[in-house]
């Protein structure tokens, strides 16, 4: 593992393309996984950049995950709403079945008012978008 590697629980955090900071998401995950993540979200956030995340949630499936989970997750990022607030420019989750986008977006619905977000089918889509989203934002602070 390189300095640019965070690993735990199963989560792979990678910022060799920094400011895009990429997210592989394990199988399972335990609440106090999610925990740790948003910990460390927060951490790359402070540094004072702006950053998108790139998330792959391929292996992950939502839709095991009770809603009591997801919930806690939800306040699990509410405790680190302002520092990713004030640091994201926008977030792309992979995720291959529409199904699982469905409710990754109803995910979004518990964590309202936060940046732009998107949900698709390949790596390739999401890194299309995030590019869209740095260039608009490269575009304002001109």
């Amino acid at each position: 593992m390189s300095d640019a590697d965070w690993q735990e629980h199963g989560f792979v955090v990678s910022t060799r393309e920094w400011p895009i900071v990429r997210v592989q998401y394990p199988e399972n995950v335990a609440l106090e996984a999610y925990r740790a993540l948003f910990g460390h979200y927060a951490s790359l956030a402070s540094r004072g950049a702006r950053v998108a995340w790139l998330v792959d949630l391929t292996r992950f499936d939502p839709l095991t995950a009770p809603a009591a989970h997801r919930r806690v997750a939800a306040e699990i990022f509410e405790e680190h709403r302002a520092t990713l607030l004030a640091a994201t420019v926008c977030e792309a989750r992979v995720l291959e079945a529409a199904i699982t986008r469905g409710v990754v977006t109803a995910f979004d619905w518990l964590t309202l008012h936060k940046w732009p977000c998107t949900n698709v089918a390949t790596e390739a889509e999401a890194r299309a978008w995030i590019a869209a989203k740095m260039n608009e934002e490269r575009a304002r602070s001109l």
